[in-house]
């Protein structure tokens, strides 16, 4: 299918990269939404990055989404830490692995997730970052996206 560029007869539509750039920051021990402010690819045109800044779902189906967030400027201080959640109709619905720093090196910080969901035509996705290093900390220029493909 992707070798060719074309899409394999039977394939599903649905699939997008949403991106966040840097510029913004996440303060200290709160929930901070990752806004959606440019798409690499949006095959559906499904990424709001005017109004909501999420992805409005317009198939029900399976997809595989990963979401990546990454903040600057930590300060090698071991246990601090970084956590992604993909949100949907602004509940929770999964936790990322934890990007922690660890002592000797001063830097970025990245938390991944990558999951399979059932959405429904209508769901709102959304991805919100945490992090816990006791200071408000900058949204990275790269490395912070949301990619799905719809798969069944």
């Amino acid at each position: 299918m992707w070798a060719t560029g074309k899409k394999a007869a039977g394939a599903f539509s649905s699939y997008l990269k949403a991106t966040f750039y840097g510029g913004g920051t996440v303060n200290n021990n709160v929930w901070t939404k990752m806004e959606f402010k440019g798409v690499s690819y949006d095959n559906d045109s499904e990424v709001d990055i005017v109004t909501n800044y999420r992805w409005d779902v317009k198939a029900t189906g399976f997809y595989r989404l990963t979401a990546m967030a990454t903040l600057g400027s930590f300060v090698s201080t071991d246990g601090l830490g970084l956590v992604v959640k993909i949100y949907v109709n602004g509940s929770t619905l999964e936790r990322g692995v934890s990007g922690v720093m660890g002592g000797g090196a001063d830097g970025d910080v990245t938390s991944i997730h990558t999951t399979s969901l059932q959405l429904t035509a209508g769901d709102e996705v959304e991805v919100y970052v945490h992090q816990d290093s006791g200071a408000p900390r900058a949204i990275s220029g790269w490395g912070n996206y949301l990619t799905a493909e719809r798969f069944a």
